[in-house]
């Protein structure tokens, strides 16, 4: 009997597929909890049916890594009041003397 063949596509063609980097792609399915890991030099391989619902994970975990990251800049930006506080502190504070250097 023969062996049929199953088509498997290649990263490259499943990142362009969901609008995205292979880079981007490997990120993704290291930290997603529904794709195996490939291993150390592993390669991934995905049949056409893995498409779709990879498309679906992929554009979730995307939007949020999105809203993690833009919390996390609101988090480390300064409130204004913050600024204005710090601003107060340092003209109230007496400037640092020097040492002289004597020869």
């Amino acid at each position: 009997m023969a062996e049929k063949k199953v088509e498997t596509l290649t990263t490259k063609q499943v990142a362009e597929a969901l609008g995205t980097t292979p880079k981007e792609l490997r990120v993704f399915l290291r930290a997603s909890e529904h794709y195996s890991n490939a291993g150390s030099g592993g390669r991934y391989a995905f049949a056409p049916k893995d498409v779709g619902p990879m498309k679906t994970h992929f554009t979730t975990w995307k939007k949020e890594r999105e809203e993690a990251r833009q919390a996390a800049r609101v988090a480390a930006e300064p409130e204004v009041e913050d600024v204005a506080d710090e601003a107060e502190d340092v003209e109230t504070s007496a400037p640092a003397r020097r040492a002289r250097k004597t020869a």
